[in-house]
C-alpha cells in the first residue's frame, strides 16, 4: 500500500545495480523474465477489463448518477483536446528549431501512426517505429536502438494527464477534498505511473487502481475512467508515439 516508498526503493536499487554493474547481471535477467510474466498476466486481465467496464457503467445508469456522466464527458473532451493539442505542438517546434516544413515529418510518420491509431498498441508499432526513425527521420540506429524502446515506454504525455485528469475530476464529482499535497501526490504518481503503464490495450486497468487507491478516490469511479481509456487509447497511443518522436528528432 506505500506506493510512493516502493518506487523510491526502486529507484535506489536500479541506480545501485548501474554503478555496481556486471555483478548484478543476474538479478537484471531475473527482473526481465519476471516483467514478461507480469505481462502476460496484464494481458489476460486487459481481456477482462470489457466485462468489468459494462457492468460499472450498467450500475451508473440503474442508479441514475449523473454527475459520473457529467465528468465523464468533460474528462473525454479534455484528453481528446490534448491529444491534437501535444503533437500539433511537438510538429510546430520541430518545424521551427530545424526550419523545415513539419507536415514532411508528419507524412514520413504516417505509417506507425496508422498502426498506433488502429491497434491502441505501441508494441504493435515498435519495429515500424524503428523503421521510421532511422530511415526516414535519418537517425543514427545506436540512437534509436536506445531511443525508441526508451520513448515507448517512459515517455507518455497525453497518458500522465488523462491520470492526473481523472483524479482531479473524480475528486470533483465525490467532493474528496484537494490540498497542496495531495495535487503534488497526484502529479507525481499519475508521471510515474503512466510510465509503468504495460504498453497493451486496457492495460491503464493496473495504474488506474493504484492512483485512485493512494489518492483516496472511491474505486467505483474508476469505471468511467476505464470506459473512457478503452476509446482514449486509440488516441494517446499515436499522440504519444508522435511526441517521442519529435523529441529524438530534435
Amino acid at each position: 500500500g506505500n506506493t510512493l516508498q516502493i518506487l523510491f526503493i526502486g529507484i535506489v536499487m536500479g541506480i545501485s545495480m548501474i554503478i555496481i554493474g556486471e555483478k548484478t547481471q543476474t538479478v537484471a535477467i531475473f527482473a526481465e523474465q519476471l516483467n514478461y510474466i507480469v505481462q502476460l498476466i496484464m494481458e489476460f486481465v486487459s481481456r477482462l477489463v470489457p466485462f468489468f467496464v459494462f457492468g460499472s457503467l450498467l450500475n451508473v445508469i440503474l442508479t441514475n448518477q449523473v454527475s459520473d456522466i457529467r465528468v465523464s464527458t468533460k474528462l473525454f473532451l479534455v484528453n481528446a483536446l490534448v491529444c491534437v493539442a501535444f503533437p500539433v505542438l511537438y510538429l510546430v517546434i520541430v518545424g521551427v528549431r530545424l526550419k523545415t516544413n513539419p507536415l514532411i515529418f508528419l507524412k514520413k510518420g504516417l505509417p506507425v501512426l496508422l498502426i498506433a491509431l488502429t491497434t491502441a498498441s505501441s508494441a504493435a508499432a515498435f519495429s515500424t517505429s524503428l523503421e521510421t526513425c532511422h530511415q526516414k527521420y535519418g537517425i543514427e540506429k545506436s540512437f534509436t536502438d536506445f531511443g525508441v524502446p526508451f520513448s515507448q515506454v517512459t515517455f507518455k504525455p497525453t497518458v500522465a494527464v488523462l491520470y492526473l485528469k481523472s483524479a482531479l475530476f473524480a475528486a470533483e464529482a465525490y467532493s474528496v477534498p484537494v490540498s497542496a499535497s495531495w495535487f503534488a501526490a497526484a502529479f507525481l504518481m499519475s508521471t510515474i505511473l503512466s510510465m509503468a503503464t504495460p504498453s497493451i490495450p486496457g492495460g491503464a486497468l493496473a495504474s488506474i487502481t493504484v492512483l485512485y487507491t493512494q489518492l483516496g478516490l472511491p474505486v467505483s469511479g474508476m469505471a468511467v475512467v476505464l470506459a473512457l481509456n478503452i476509446i482514449l487509447d486509440f488516441l494517446e497511443t499515436p499522440a504519444d508515439l508522435f511526441c517521442g518522436h519529435s523529441v529524438l528528432i530534435l
